[in-house]
């Protein structure tokens, strides 16, 4: 539920950018330069096995400036 509610989406998260999150084998996809598709299993993943997007997340959530809407 955690994941549900923080995550809703994202765009531009390429397969050639995962090895710097978590260990892939990047053989099995088609291109490298293809994007990885949202999914909540997908957000799922990269929370329980990427510190780096864990902290990420975390410290977006943290600020509460990105909650502010603008006028």
């Amino acid at each position: 539920m955690y994941v549900e509610e923080l995550i809703k989406g994202w765009t531009g998260l390429k397969y050639k950018y995962l090895p710097e999150l978590l260990p892939v084998d990047l053989e099995v996809v088609e291109s490298e330069d293809s994007e990885l598709e949202f999914t909540v299993d997908n957000a799922i993943t990269l929370m329980r096995n990427s510190t780096n997007f864990d902290s990420w997340i975390s410290s977006i959530v943290g600020d509460v400036a990105n909650f502010n809407k603008s006028s």
